[in-house]
């Protein structure tokens, strides 16, 4: 059955309806504007359980900022109004994607699809959203507009056509050192800004969240890297300590498996895919989960043998201080953009994209 919007009063309390547009288990309605909307029983999708309720938070971890969830609901209209699908790429976990052409705009942008029905994923969606629309770098995907109806949500973003930093890595490819240190240099400038100005941490840096803007070369100005994917982020507060385990093995700390850790496990992230571009193989490895879990654990990593032989001590440095294994000796953000690599091989004064 097609949903059909209702009246815009409603004869429940303001505070009932903002409680339950806040993530509440009776969250049936939609703002927009200054009105309130509610849907029909017929279109209402099913509760859904206190138990992933409580799963859902343990991922997401502190929720500050959906309290202002009224700011950044969507647009209310049918999505085919503004966009013509071009054709699926990806059916993941968190919604399907597809390439959208926007009628208004004349460009071309990725549309992933969520059903209102599965509300742990929605809630997160509009909490991602939130924060998107809070930060300004050029080295973050930035949102360009929500659009829902009565039974689906679309998070409309920009498309980047230089695709993710994992399709390179494959087949043992690896990049050379001054492309390596121009994509390290915008990841660490993006990091820096999450931890110092946004206070919050990413918690899932990969390489498949790091997208180029083109296909072209990395060392142009055109060609910037983007990251992506802000589902598992954790807001940093007074305790300065986070415990739920949501990083991708290969990319997790130490601390990270032990659940109890700090926003340096960006930096362990970011040491994981500079050791990866390198030499393109990951420092921790094994057979099995358990066996990565074990080697991460250890924290011992090579930079000895003929693949490293390119590789400056410098670099290799600023390699060892993201990988360090005690933490309160590990760089920090902004110890890492001050590395003495980045002033003597990129230039001075650009953003990472030049060589020298």
């Amino acid at each position: 059955m097609t949903g059909v919007k209702c009246e815009s009063k409603c004869n429940r309390s303001l505070e009932n309806v903002k409680r339950c547009a806040n993530g509440g288990l009776d969250s049936d309605y939609h703002f927009t504007g200054d009105e309130t909307r509610f849907y029909d029983d017929e279109v209402k999708p099913a509760k859904w359980a206190l138990s992933e309720y409580d799963q859902w938070q343990e991922e997401t971890g502190n929720l500050a900022g959906v309290s202002n969830i009224k700011g950044v609901m969507a647009e209310w209209r049918d999505i085919k109004e503004t966009y013509v699908t071009l054709g699926t790429f990806k059916n993941g976990a968190y919604g399907q994607c597809f390439k959208g052409y926007c009628r208004t705009l004349g460009c071309t942008r990725v549309v992933r699809h969520l059903k209102k029905s599965d509300k742990p994923k929605v809630a997160i969606a509009r909490l991602e959203a939130i924060l998107l629309m809070r930060m300004d770098h050029p080295n973050i995907a930035k949102l360009a507009e929500l659009v829902e109806d009565n039974m689906n949500l679309y998070v409309v973003m920009d498309l980047h056509e230089g695709g993710a930093l994992s399709t390179f890595m494959q087949d043992g490819f690896h990049f050379t050192e001054v492309p390596t240190l121009v994509i390290m240099h915008q990841l660490i400038s993006a990091v820096r800004y999450l931890h110092e100005e946004i206070f919050i941490c990413h918690r899932d840096i990969k390489l498949d969240n790091l997208l180029f803007t083109t296909k072209d070369p990395i060392e142009t100005s055109t060609n910037v890297l983007k990251l992506i994917d802000f589902r598992r982020y954790g807001q940093m507060d007074a305790s300065g300590y986070f415990y739920q385990n949501v990083t991708t093995v290969y990319y997790a700390a130490p601390e990270v498996i032990q659940e109890h850790y700090t926003e340096k496990c960006d930096l362990w992230s970011s040491g994981v895919i500079m050791y990866v571009l390198l030499c393109g193989e990951f420092p921790f490895k094994g057979a099995t989960i358990g066996d990565v879990r074990t080697q991460v654990q250890k924290g011992n990593f090579v930079t000895k043998d003929e693949l490293w032989s390119h590789v400056s001590e410098e670099s290799k440095a600023l390699l060892r201080g993201l990988l360090n294994y005690k933490v309160h000796h590990r760089f920090s953000a902004d110890d890492a953009s001050k590395c003495e690599v980045f002033s003597n091989k990129v230039s001075a004064g650009d953003t990472g994209r030049q060589w020298v």
